[in-house]
């Protein structure tokens, strides 16, 4: 198998902030305000001029715990690219601090903002603020906010132990407060976030299964599970054609000091006996290609590789994943040479053993 790797992606820190202290997060210093400075984004500007089209996603920390002038220093310089059709931005933000101006800074820039909730407010719990107060009415007023300025909003939740057993609640609720598309993400051990994750099998198949049949019965939201599952199901039944080779986003990660790290976001900020700090070149010391051409050859890329490779021979289920993820593969196992892991049995085996129980 040949692995191809490109990118359409980058993603941007513009502050390691973080106005809530989830108990199931993964970040490093999101307690330290440290932001973006302006000739980050001037030198990214400048490096993804010639591209064709990139996607640009503010990813933080919490992004607007930068603050609204600041940020708005820091898309000037793709202001030229947006007009030219060459960069998109999409924004994945906790939405506890939106307001009319940030929407009308959304609207203004085309933003596509994702919002992080978990459901109702007795299963919201973990997204809790630094004095451990709850945060669910301040995320409920930032989405009424962007409704109210006609931004449409997907989410993502968190399924933690507490939501094994709600699949039927959470999708009712995330239907009845507007939301069009949806992304599941069970809880993983990453990073910071060593001490919680996920092993029961048969819950998490059941939430898959329950949360599939209450999709079947009202269909009015793009749930990126279920499409996945879907359309493996459809392209294996009408091909049946085994993989040989495969397309991968490299996904460069940006921190706030220009820091670039590949395959995952969430190894900014980690750290490794052997792959030190993940980062691999710096945009205000090198080009962005230069990044990533040096950056394809280093150890952990080249591990992630590997282990890819070992997925494909040994996994019924890797013409779904294509071999998982660098981060869960880290974060669990301690190296990206492995190849199972409890995320892909919970995102992967038992999301697709739920559904077919169901069809």
């Amino acid at each position: 198998m040949e692995i191809k790797f490109g990118f359409t992606n980058l993603v941007l820190q513009p502050t390691s902030l973080c106005n809530l202290d989830c108990t199931y997060c993964y970040l490093p210093n999101r307690d330290k305000n440290l932001r973006m400075g302006v000739e980050v984004t001037q030198a990214i500007a400048k490096n993804i001029a010639s591209f064709p089209k990139m996607r640009i996603t503010w990813h933080g920390g919490e992004p607007l715990a930068c603050g609204l002038d600041h940020f708005e220093k820091l898309i000037k310089p793709f202001i030229s690219l947006e007009e030219e059709g060459k960069v998109k931005h999409s924004i994945q933000t906790n939405a506890t601090l939106i307001n009319d101006d940030w929407c009308q800074f959304f609207l203004k820039h085309q933003f596509v903002v994702g919002v992080s909730i978990d459901g109702p407010q007795y299963l919201n719990r973990n997204r809790i603020d630094w004095n451990g107060k709850e945060s669910y009415l301040r995320v409920i007023k930032g989405i009424e906010c962007l409704k109210r300025n006609g931004l449409d909003f997907p989410i993502i939740a968190v399924v933690s132990d507490e939501s094994l057993d709600k699949a039927k609640e959470m999708y009712r609720f995330f239907c009845d407060i507007g939301c069009k598309s949806l992304g599941i993400n069970v809880e993983e051990k990453e990073c910071v976030n060593i001490h919680r994750d996920i092993c029961d099998d048969t819950k998490v198949k059941m939430f898959w299964a329950e949360l599939f049949n209450e999709w079947k019965i009202n269909p009015v939201i793009d749930i990126r599970e279920i499409t996945k599952a879907l359309v493996w199901m459809n392209i294996i039944s009408k091909q049946g054609v085994p993989i040989t080779s495969y397309y991968r986003d490299i996904f460069p990660t940006v921190g706030y000091n220009g820091d670039v790290v590949l395959l995952s976001p969430e190894l900014l900020g980690g750290k490794h006996p052997v792959y030190h700090n993940f980062v691999v070149g710096n945009i205000l010391k090198e080009s962005l290609e230069d990044i990533i051409i040096k950056g394809k050859e280093t150890w952990y890329v080249t591990d992630f590789i590997e282990g890819v490779k070992k997925c494909e021979e040994e996994c019924s289920y890797f013409s779904l994943c294509q071999g998982g993820y660098a981060s869960n593969k880290y974060y669990e196992n301690g190296s990206m040479n492995t190849t199972e892991t409890v995320s892909c049995r919970n995102m992967e085996q038992r999301l697709l053993e739920g559904f077919m129980g169901v069809l």
